[in-house]
């Protein structure tokens, strides 16, 4: 176990990208995960790592990897598939549909479709199945329950942070459900106040609406002496699901102006950054 953990901590590591001056962002992103539980009353411990995005959807991924039972220690492999906080695990005795599922080789309409399939597929050895709800494994001969105090099961996760200084650091994640990264950028600060950039795409879902749109915005950060955060608020400069568009962007010395257009609402305004004083806001066109 201590191996296991020493190379946990030196992925993680790896991909932090290091910064020299404060503040600045990091993004750290996470793509392997440990579980212990057990199946029935034995033990294990189950080791995955991230795989490939699916056809249609970012937010399904296939996983891969091995679990052992403690008392033995030896290593079963694993191939599955992760969705919606879900993992379906599988054992092949087939190479060939360890693959398929590691590639998402098997072509659907839609990921609706192509998540069906992957779960529920056949010829296997042994299969897990681990949601909040229904945690069991089989082998098609009996069923297990299986134990666990794990209850996020994602694989891969980003996470950016907002460095202040080489002792504090801030998870910009923490402020909405943001499961992948929003690529913050500092634009302005200002004694405690921070002007941020962001963009991201609109829709894990590729295939469906605005999936390929892009989400932009700002967001407004302060905070007080002791580095605590006493207010933010996010302003949306691009917002396909919406209907929000920026029309024309100023920038000067002291501070750049967003035209947006809201279709939705059917109104203009616009958004200046100052970028002298850190501080945002909004007028009527």
């Amino acid at each position: 176990m201590k191996k296991l953990l020493a190379i946990f901590s030196l992925l993680i590591c790896l991909t932090t990208v290091a910064q020299n001056s404060f503040p600045s962002i990091d993004n750290i992103e996470i793509k392997d995960k440990i579980i212990e539980a057990s199946i029935d009353k034995y033990p294990i411990t189950i080791y995955l790592q991230f795989g490939n995005y699916s056809n249609y959807h970012v937010g399904i991924y296939s996983v891969k990897g091995w679990y052992y039972y403690n008392n033995i220690k030896t290593n079963i492999p694993l191939v599955g598939v992760y969705a919606g906080n879900e993992l379906t695990l599988y054992q092949f005795k087939d190479e060939k549909l360890s693959e398929e599922v590691l590639h998402f080789s098997e072509m659907k309409n839609n990921y609706r479709e192509e998540l069906d399939y992957y779960k529920n597929l056949s010829n296997y050895i042994e299969k897990f199945t681990l949601t909040e709800s229904k945690k069991q494994w089989t082998n098609n001969k009996k069923t297990l329950d299986v134990f666990t105090s794990e209850k996020d099961f994602r694989i891969k996760k980003s996470h950016e942070f907002l460095k202040l200084d080489n002792k504090t650091s801030f998870n910009l994640h923490d402020l909405g459900k943001w499961n992948y990264n929003w690529n913050f950028k500092i634009l302005s600060r200002t004694n405690g106040r921070f002007v941020l950039s962001y963009q991201h795409g609109s829709s894990l879902n590729a295939m469906g609406m605005c999936g390929a749109g892009r989400e932009s915005g700002l967001v407004y950060l302060e905070f007080d002496n002791s580095n605590t955060l006493v207010s933010y608020k996010i302003h949306e400069t691009e917002n396909c699901l919406n209907s929000i568009a920026t029309d024309e962007v100023l920038s000067t010395n002291k501070d750049i102006r967003y035209t947006v257009s809201n279709y939705g609402a059917k109104n203009i305004y616009i958004v200046i950054v100052n970028l002298e004083t850190s501080e945002i806001k909004t007028i009527d066109y």
